[in-house]
């Protein structure tokens, strides 16, 4: 290669690469090194901290920087060596053409050879030095894939989403700032083994904390970790050992996050904690009459409304002993004035005794506004076949929804009945279900499951279930690896669900990454989502967000509307109904309204307390438009509630608003045209006027 070809070259590579790395600097860098020292800085500010801490939080606040610098490195050695690569292809290309001995080489051939190899690593470098260009801006845009494998999310001030990963003994707390970029917030050790997590504001400091439940052999030791206003660091409090994962929700109605679960023995066990996250005095008093349960192993407890109230019931999952062996046993309780207590409308035992079932769900399944109790029926214990769904109603008892997994088997986490997720996917206002899928002996694959009409169903069933079709496109490292877990997420707030999915790739340790599910034809939605009570419109009086931020898990909305051709469209849902065993149960609610665009014509939500009044516990809105986003907040105390209404535009209202403006124009070209024509035919009429011959003047 000649050396002035060389020299340009390098030059070009050297000036975009410095070019590349001046916008970094300007756009990203110098913002993460100011936050950096302010962030240590703020770590000073503790002076009741101990050195260790303080060096901690330091350390953390210098995490981002460092993470950045390895990235930088890393792209900067691959780009390096791509183009060395390239260049080496260049030139034993031209070997295998010419010869390996180049002394052989006549003068023509010569110069034809250091020609060739000048354009071919020219043009390595002209194909090479776009991807300098994109660097950063591949984080900025798209979803990278996570380290860890995903234990809860929930939504926190300002709609940000936070994901929980687990990586070995190690949690990570992930912040979503904006679509498509995730933000390592703080990391802490619980220990070795097996974690499952919930999020819960258990102190009413509108931030935060997570329930940990570590299984050691057949026992789940418990500690909840209080966030503390040192850089978002967590405050270790060890509860009891118990034999199932607790539950973390509000079993008091304060807007405090309270931790249920079950002794060894059967006996219950119910905390709350006091300002500091220490555990304050046990609850127990709160559930009259409540002797033992056995928990049904590997299923979670559901907190939902099962009778139509806008008030939630606890739905313990017992284990019912007979002649045929262990049977599911759901148990639900109540709320009422003076504690829980069991309702007097017993769930019956699930008809055919059928010994083998998997995670019930809850979600209104036949659009009625009922919410309904679905059983997957499986053919053996580890449920990776399932041959029905058993349908429970408050109104109606039990009936089936027919289900063909065809040749599929189901895919779930070790020690899990956890076989399905729910979301409205396809926006038609009847929940889907979502699982990840092996046929044979190949690798898993995600599936939707549509909830679709049934109309020669047997047992009373008028739903019923079937795999979609469709194939996702998925990200290169996820089609090479092993799919875990899939679970509903609506990545970028705007109603459309997309896919969470965890997979271990071809090397290295598991990971989550998302998959967009956009084009979903012109439907609209409701989402809802309701907020602890625990400080008024601004908790942050520097803030500009609404409430504390923190989801009231066992809220629960419903809606009624008319759907433009004679019928109704109704619908019911709570958020987070479960928290255990890795359900990803949705902190909001979200109803699809399928192409209908009329107004919601009433929405009624109900908070999970106990109140004489019901407008204290319950608040109605009417004529709603779709496609909004609605974030309520329940009084403190008297009966205002506070509500705050986003709407995103539809595809329809865009296309009618297009060809109004459209058939405007038109008209507007037609009417100036006849003005045209119209004082056109004046002046030519004027002058013939001004042309002819007056005889009376004569």
């Amino acid at each position: 290669m000649s050396s002035s070809t060389m020299e340009a070259t390098q030059q070009k590579v050297k000036s975009a690469v410095d070019a590349m790395i001046d916008e970094m600097d300007r756009n990203y860098l110098r913002d993460m090194q100011k936050q950096m020292f302010l962030c240590s800085a703020k770590c000073c500010e503790h002076k009741t901290s101990s050195r260790e801490a303080v060096e901690n939080c330091v350390e953390q606040c210098n995490s981002g920087m460092k993470t950045a610098q390895k990235t930088l490195e890393r792209e900067l050695g691959g780009l390096q060596d791509q183009l060395s690569r390239c260049a080496m292809t260049c030139y034993d290309k031209l070997v295998q053409k010419y010869g390996p001995d180049a002394s052989k080489y006549t003068e023509t051939q010569m110069l034809q050879f250091n020609d060739s190899l000048d354009k071919c690593v020219a043009q390595c470098d002209n194909d090479r030095l776009p991807i300098a260009a994109t660097i950063v801006l591949g984080g900025q845009y798209l979803v990278p894939s996570q380290k860890g494998s995903a234990a809860v999310w929930a939504i926190q001030r300002g709609a940000n989403l936070t994901v929980l990963l687990q990586d070995n003994e190690m949690l990570n707390v992930v912040n979503f700032l904006e679509e498509g970029v995730f933000k390592n917030s703080t990391t802490f050790r619980v220990g070795d083994g097996t974690v499952e997590c919930s999020l819960g504001d258990f102190n009413g400091d509108t931030k935060l904390d997570v329930l940990v439940s570590m299984k050691k052999r057949n026992e789940y030791h418990h500690s909840v970790w209080i966030s503390t206003p040192l850089r978002d660091s967590f405050v270790e409090h060890k509860l009891e050992v118990l034999s199932s994962q607790a539950m973390a929700i509000d079993v008091d109605g304060n807007g405090w996050h309270d931790v249920l679960g079950f002794y060894p023995n059967g006996s219950m066990y119910c905390m709350t904690f006091s300002r500091d996250g220490s555990p304050a005095f046990d609850c127990n008093y709160l559930f009259l009459g409540f002797v033992r349960i056995d928990p049904y192993p590997g299923v979670p407890h559901l907190f939902a409304d099962f009778t139509g109230d806008h008030l939630s019931e606890i739905v313990f999952m017992d284990t019912a002993t007979t002649s045929s062996g262990k049977l599911l046993s759901p148990r639900m309780w109540g709320r009422f004035k003076n504690g829980w207590r069991e309702t007097p409308t017993l769930i019956s035992q699930i008809p055919g005794e059928h010994q083998y079932v998997g995670a019930p769900l809850a979600a209104d399944f036949d659009a009625d506004g009922i919410i309904e109790l679905l059983v997957p029926i499986c053919r053996k214990a580890d449920c990776k076949q399932v041959t029905e769904f058993a349908n429970w109603q408050y109104t109606r008892g039990w009936s089936t929804n027919a289900f063909d997994l065809q040749n599929f088997n189901i895919l779930s986490d070790e020690d899990s009945l956890m076989l399905f997720r729910v979301g409205d996917f396809s926006l038609d206002g009847y929940p889907d279900l979502l699982a990840v899928l092996v046929e044979k002996q190949s690798l898993g694959q995600i599936k939707v499951i549509d909830n679709v009409p049934c109309t020669n169903c047997d047992k009373n069933g008028t739903r019923r279930f079937e795999i979609n079709k469709s194939v996702f496109i998925q990200p290169k490292e996820v089609a090479l690896g092993e799919i875990k877990m899939a679970s509903f997420f609506d990545l970028k707030e705007d109603g459309s669900l997309d896919i969470l999915i965890e997979y271990k790739p071809f090397e290295g340790d598991t990971k989550f990454s998302f998959i967009y599910c956009d084009d979903k034809g012109d439907v609209t939605f409701l989402k809802v989502q309701v907020f602890t009570n625990v400080c008024g419109k601004h908790c942050d009086p520097s803030s500009k967000e609404l409430g504390s931020g923190v989801s009231w898990s066992g809220a629960c909305a419903s809606f009624s509307m008319s759907d433009g051709w004679g019928g109704s469209l109704k619908g019911a849902s709570c958020q987070l109904p479960a928290s255990t065993h890795r359900a990803l149960a949705a902190p909001y609610v979200l109803f699809g309204l399928g192409r209908s665009p009329n107004f919601v014509d009433e929405l009624t939500i109900g908070a999970p307390r106990y109140s004489d009044g019901l407008a204290v516990r319950q608040h109605t809105l009417k004529q709603i438009v779709p496609n909004s986003r609605i974030v309520v907040i329940p009084p403190e105390e008297g009966t205002h509630w506070l509500t705050r209404l986003y709407v995103t535009p539809s595809q329809l209202i865009l296309q009618s608003l297009a060809v109004i403006a459209l058939v405007c124009a038109m008209l507007l070209m037609v009417v100036a045209f006849l003005h045209y024509r119209e004082k056109k035919e004046d002046r030519v009429e004027r002058q013939q006027q001004s042309h002819r011959f007056h005889f009376d003047a004569m």
